[in-house]
């Protein structure tokens, strides 16, 4: 049973584009337009953590960090549509880390309607990355060509029609789900009207990718593990266009967690989970994707994680009640206690083994080794035999194979099962294979097989064992209506959203089960800065 509480999620929209003094004027002949545009990056706060840790520090970031955020500008490029005919273009390289940019068009409008177009950071560039050196990126495959050659002529009559696919409805990819770490291009489309004199055009660059950010506090006094991370496909996709006015593709993707190109990729597996020690706080996955929206009323944002704790790591035993009869016993993990040897079965490397375990008492730790697997085939009395768990690193699981006069191996498939028989007020386990040695038995430090179960090294009794502890837990992306007070579920992760999710985890001993909280977030609508 868990507790349940929605998201914590910072919606970010990255400051928006401000009006700055000093823009350099058009000037045009009486009662046509004139007019006035600047240009500003994305705006931040001044924290003290790297974007590794904290997405709220961009001053310690490299200098390609901010660059693939879209922290600064590097080359701006503007376009003045009238219709299908392109009237005006301006091109802007700039030096160092620019904030600004200025534009001088070389044109004279008429009073009438318009389309701005920017685009910023398309091209190639280079930039120093700390310890990873020097590092340069070529631009976007084929866009940064066509704007050269659109930027090669004056005007163009056709311009919507010839560059329709190349341009005005130029489509980015993803990889896996995750986005490139390299410049994020920059855009603005906005209808203007320009009146006769002077007009001054404000709008808001926005960055084309969305971030998504999932840390996980551990409020427990033990280490916590996570084996998985998975997102529902609904969270992105694997194209978007690169102008937002086009709209959303309805082409998902499924994120690849353990992507290279995450700015924080999730390390975790089955046989080695990601470990969050005592009373402290990770983050186990963070990268940039692109933006989706649902398609149809049963899509749902979800993530996924299994969780579980250390103190959970080995086996217990759920009662020193033993189990001896074939009525009694069910699928489920079990000790397996010879009479005849007064010792336990074990796993060996290959082969099944004796070894004793001490006193039992109700709760003891009980080492894998010593457990024991029963699968039910479907049939009454009849099950598989295997170890609880891989013994090894990248092993699976491994069955008992048919019991021969000196040993009984381990195989890795489900060759023979087991008959569950009762005798002499305990329990005998007959093969299904082919043998006169069909009888499980003991043999000293060996289990072997015999010819019958008429003597005490083939009879066993049972100890049932409780499995180490995780849990899946789904967890929706809900935001909290403003106007009503109400969550309600995420329809859409728009371009320039930031999802930053903190999951505070802890397990009561006393309770035996996991807790969760997520707080509740409020969309933040606009101008909302990084604190």
């Amino acid at each position: 049973m868990f507790h349940h509480k929605f998201i914590k999620i910072y919606l970010c929209f990255f400051a928006a584009l401000m009006l700055l003094q000093g823009c350099t004027e058009i000037s045009s002949p009486a009662g046509d337009a004139s007019l006035q545009i600047s240009i500003c990056a994305p705006s931040f706060s001044e924290e003290v953590k790297s974007v590794s840790s904290d997405p709220t520090s961009p001053q310690n970031w490299t200098s390609w960090e901010r660059a693939v955020d879209g922290r600064y500008l590097y080359r701006v490029t503007a376009f003045i549509l009238q219709g299908e005919r392109l009237v005006a273009h301006k091109d802007l390289s700039l030096d160092g880390e620019a904030t600004e940019a200025y534009m001088d068009f070389e044109a004279n409008f008429t009073h009438g309607t318009y389309t701005l177009m920017i685009v910023a950071n398309y091209s190639s560039f280079e930039a120093e990355d700390g310890d990873n050196g020097l590092k340069r990126y070529e631009g976007i495959p084929g866009f940064s060509d066509t704007v050269e050659d659109i930027l090669a002529e004056s005007t163009i009559d056709d311009f919507t029609r010839t560059y329709s696919d190349s341009f005005m409805n130029f489509m980015i990819t993803s990889e896996n789900g995750v986005c490139k770490r390299v410049p994020q291009p920059l855009t603005l489309v906005k209808e203007i009207e320009l009146h006769p004199g002077t007009n001054s055009i404000s709008g808001e660059l926005i960055r084309t990718y969305s971030r998504i950010r999932i840390a996980v506090e551990n409020n427990s006094d033990e280490d916590l593990r996570i084996s998985s991370l998975d997102f529902s496909p609904t969270f992105t996709q694997k194209k978007a266009y690169l102008f937002e006015n086009k709209g959303y593709i309805s082409e998902n993707a499924s994120i690849d967690v353990h992507s290279p190109n995450a700015l924080t990729s999730f390390n975790g597996s089955e046989d080695e989970p990601f470990v969050i020690p005592a009373k402290e706080i990770a983050t186990v996955f963070d990268a940039y994707i692109l933006e989706s929206s649902k398609t149809n009323s049963s899509d749902r944002y979800t993530y996924q994680m299994q969780l579980g704790y250390d103190l959970l790591n080995t086996y217990t035993l759920a009662s020193t009640t033993s189990i001896k009869k074939k009525d009694q016993l069910t699928a489920g993990q079990y000790l397996i206690y010879s009479r005849g040897a007064s010792k336990f079965l074990t796993a060996g490397s290959n082969r099944v083994t004796n070894a004793t375990l001490g006193t039992l008492k109700q709760g003891m730790s009980i080492s894998k080794e010593y457990v024991w697997t029963f699968e039910s085939t479907g049939s009454a009395n009849r099950y598989y035999i295997g170890t609880a768990e891989a013994l090894e690193e990248g092993q699976t699981s491994y069955y008992m194979a048919n019991p021969t006069s000196s040993s009984v191996t381990l195989g890795s498939n489900k060759s023979v099962y087991f008959n569950a028989v009762d005798k002499s007020q305990y329990l005998s386990f007959q093969s299904s294979g082919n043998s006169t040695y069909r009888y499980l038995s003991s043999s000293g430090s060996n289990v072997v097989g015999q010819r019958s179960n008429n003597d005490t090294k083939a009879l066993f009794e049972l100890y049932q064992v409780d499995v180490p502890e995780s849990s899946d837990i789904e967890i929706p992306v809900n935001t909290i209506n403003t106007a009503t007070g109400q969550a309600e579920e995420v329809e859409q992760i728009r371009r320039n959203d930031f999802i930053n999710a903190v999951v505070k985890v802890s397990y009561s001993k006393n309770m035996g089960h996991f807790s969760f909280e997520v707080s509740d977030w409020y969309s933040g609508g606009g101008n909302v800065e990084f604190n």
